[in-house]
């Protein structure tokens, strides 16, 4: 997360928790004018939001927290964890019993869509769902069906310990579009979706 020195300091001093103003402004060395001048913009980028008010001796003073957008960009746990939790399934479990596990891993991730919508609606939901995932994404056409196509995997880290892993990409996939889709990945070192829509 690049924001400036100023900015991230703000946002690092957030992480310890709600702050008003002045709080921050003493912390960080800064006037209270240009703290609320950061907030605003980290607002604007989704990162900061308010969140009741701190009672004092005056007048109650906003308090500023993080969004659960800049907590998730803050963090890089989920990578390791994911594919560590994967590695360990698949040693403990029958390759069966992770599959299932997976598939509905992947349903529980997709979007709802009307009963009612057509073909392009779920289409353009599916690909949006796997762009909220981090997926590069295109459709193709390839011996007259659809492909969906990444340049990367967002879920790379972990399809290298366990390439069912493909399996809850597929499973969303089937969900939102109502079709049956073949999973065409590439599981090697530097892993690639691809799954063909039938």
């Amino acid at each position: 997360m690049a924001y400036g020195s100023t900015r991230e300091e703000i946002i690092h001093l957030l992480q310890r928790g709600p702050s008003t103003v002045e709080e921050v402004a003493e912390s960080a060395r800064l006037t209270p004018n240009a703290v609320r001048s950061h907030l605003a913009t980290l607002g604007r980028d989704g990162l900061v939001e308010r969140t009741g008010f701190r009672k004092g001796s005056g007048r109650p003073a906003r308090l500023y927290r993080l969004t659960q957008k800049a907590l998730n960009d803050l963090s890089e746990a989920h990578r390791p964890f994911l594919a560590a939790l994967v590695h360990v399934l698949g040693q403990e479990l029958p390759s069966e019993r992770v599959r299932e596990l997976l598939v509905a891993t992947g349903r529980s991730l997709a979007p709802p869509v009307p009963r009612e919508a057509d073909p392009a609606a779920r289409l353009k939901a599916a690909m949006a769902a796997l762009r909220g995932l981090g997926a590069d994404v295109e459709t193709i056409e390839d011996a007259g069906a659809l492909v969906i196509q990444g340049f990367a995997c967002p879920l790379g880290d972990a399809v290298r310990s366990c390439p069912d892993v493909c399996h809850a990409v597929g499973a969303l996939l089937e969900d939102v579009l109502h079709r049956k889709v073949a999973s065409e990945c590439r599981h090697d070192g530097w892993p690639a979706c691809r799954f063909r829509v039938r």
